[in-house]
């Protein structure tokens, strides 16, 4: 069987960075790195030190696509922030692996996705904590609109070994309200671009 090797990129500085590859990224202790990024990245992997942060920044408007992401936060009071929107007209789907590996680490997932058409979205975040890692935050959000027949599924996977953690999912498939729609068209817009006022709100919040 074929193996895809991966380069080794060390992080010894905060840095900024608006697209990275299919490479294992070590964050050293006391590091930030932050990615801004707008095409596929396919698959990375991140491990982080004591006290380092990860922040990524993914905004999407691709035809079929599929990612992994492997986050591992080996350091105590590591964290990781993943903030994701795509705007789907063909197939997607996204994996997110985030282990808790020591004490009082800290993952916020944010998943957002409006699908235009017959097209399947899928979101998988696993997130786990071996017993012992105590004091972990774990947070996942993940919501899809989908603006035709709904083939989309978000499976949002908790394996939790500890009991002092806090942890907690959503995880949401459904349409714009008529309501939010109708409102926008009593302010003179029409049901069109009443619609894409509302796909791009949503696909911005928290950005």
């Amino acid at each position: 069987m074929n193996k895809i090797l991966m380069n080794k990129k060390v992080i010894d500085k905060d840095e900024v960075v608006d697209n990275i590859d299919n490479s294992i990224y070590d964050i050293k202790d006391n590091c930030k790195l932050v990615i801004n990024v707008d095409n596929s990245i396919n698959s990375s992997t991140f491990n982080l030190g004591n006290n380092s942060e990860l922040i990524i920044n993914k905004n999407y408007k691709l035809n079929e696509n599929e990612e992994e992401i492997t986050i591992n936060l080996n350091g105590v009071n590591s964290r990781v922030d993943y903030n994701f929107s795509t705007l789907v007209y063909d197939n997607q789907k996204y994996t997110i692996n985030v282990n808790h590996n020591n004490i009082s680490t800290i993952s916020n997932i944010i998943n957002h996705g409006v699908v235009m058409n017959d097209s399947k979205l899928e979101f998988i975040v696993n997130s786990s904590v071996l017993k012992g890692n105590k004091k972990s935050v774990l947070n996942q959000e993940s919501k899809i609109i989908v603006l035709s027949k709904n083939n989309s599924i978000i499976k949002p996977n908790l394996f939790i070994d500890e009991y002092d953690v806090d942890a907690r999912h959503a995880a949401t498939i459904g349409r714009f309200s008529s309501e939010d729609i109708f409102y926008l068209m009593t302010k003179g817009i029409n049901k069109e671009e009443a619609i894409k006022l509302l796909i791009n709100g949503f696909l911005n919040i928290g950005r």
